[in-house]
């Protein structure tokens, strides 16, 4: 991540020790980054749940993704939460029309794999409140994050690919450059910088990358403020 922003931001010139801006500010530019990324283009799950005897599902710092087996933790959002069967008593609100005229279908009766309406749920951090026990489809949102120490530090959410992200990230390197850069002598190479132009550049950049990401997310963007 290090290296792909110092080629983009045009600073490769530059080695670790000479550069303005060492691994743990830098770090501290990503967190700041990921806190404008995580409200558009966050880490989306999908996974099942099952509320068994009870209309609640409490999250914890170990949940693990039922099919993939990795620890996931807590949501920070959750955008879904879809009913794929149920042993409730549930009154006709909770029902397609379709499902109450199945045979041997009652409103009092099991349901197993029925489409059902939208039905309401409410997440409170880390509970997931639900209409009703079963068995749920979920569609919930993780912010990216650091984690590691030191120089082994990295965000294993975000690859590559994930090119909004770096354009930002790289702006933001830019402007902090700028910000902090005057006309100096690094021995032995004489490097005289115009900082404003950096910080023109970066912020130009910035905003170019921040419309891009609010562009591609919208749909999830209107639902997330």
């Amino acid at each position: 991540m290090f290296d792909r922003v110092l080629t983009e931001s045009g600073q490769f010139i530059l080695d670790t020790e000479t550069l303005e801006l060492d691994f743990p500010k830098f770090a501290r530019l990503v967190r700041s980054v990921l806190g404008t990324y995580n409200k558009y283009s966050p880490q989306t799950y999908l996974f099942n749940i099952h509320a068994q005897g009870k209309e609640y599902f409490d999250f914890t710092d170990s949940f693990i993704h039922p099919m993939t087996q990795e620890i996931i933790g807590i949501p920070a959002w959750i955008s879904s939460a879809t009913p794929i069967r149920s042993r409730s008593n549930l009154s006709p609100f909770f029902q397609t029309g379709a499902a109450s005229r199945l045979p041997g279908a009652s409103y009092g009766g099991v349901l197993d794999l029925v489409d059902k309406d939208p039905t309401p749920y409410v997440y409170r951090k880390p509970r997931l409140h639900l209409a009703y026990p079963g068995l749920f489809d979920i569609k919930a949102q993780y912010y990216h994050v650091i984690t590691g120490s030191g120089d082994l530090q990295e965000v294993k959410t975000l690859d590559e690919k994930d090119d909004i992200f770096f354009e930002l990230l790289a702006a933001k390197f830019l402007i902090s450059i700028g910000r902090n850069r005057r006309a100096f002598t690094l021995n032995p190479l004489e490097l005289v910088t115009d900082a404003s132009e950096l910080v023109s550049e970066g912020t130009s950049q910035w905003d170019s990358a921040k419309d891009n990401l609010i562009e591609n997310h919208a749909s999830f963007s209107d639902t997330w403020d």
